[in-house]
């Protein structure tokens, strides 16, 4: 039987505090407790192990994301390109037709109308291109950081 000690640490008690009396020997109680010891720091040393293998696999994960979010924005930001390029070429063209037009006087609402569109286009298409340089130069930060 075992009983709270609360006047000294001495020889009879235990790390935890208390007093091996009647049957029960000390070394065996000792033994069993060292038992427990082990089976714990075992069980947190596989716990530690198991943590860190999911962190190294969420590091590869992260590598991986980062990787195809980069490839991607990339891939998105050449097509934006020789769109936007497309786009302000056309729109060029067809402003300068309508300044023409409205200098000379016979400008229609639809000419106007499709350049006010085309420039909103390529306001737009804009705002995504330097949307995706923006998600690529974080994207290589990130990476470089970690």
């Amino acid at each position: 039987m075992m009983k709270k000690n609360s006047t000294c640490f001495s020889p009879d008690n235990l790390s935890s505090g208390y007093k091996v009396t009647g049957g029960v020997g000390h070394k065996m109680l000792a033994w069993a407790l060292a038992a427990m010891c082990l089976a714990g720091f075992s069980s947190c040393e596989s716990k530690h192990q198991k943590l860190q293998q999911q962190i190294e696999q969420r590091k590869a994960a992260l590598e991986h994301k980062q990787d195809s979010t980069l490839t991607a924005a990339q891939e998105e930001i050449q097509r934006l390109d020789s769109l936007l390029q497309q786009v302000k070429s056309e729109y060029e063209q067809k402003r300068r037709a309508a300044e023409a037009a409205h200098e000379a006087g016979t400008g229609t609402e639809e000419q106007f109308g499709e350049v006010n569109r085309l420039r909103q286009l390529r306001d737009s298409l804009q705002v995504r291109f330097d949307t995706e340089c923006a998600k690529i130069r974080y994207v290589k930060r990130r990476i470089n950081e970690g």
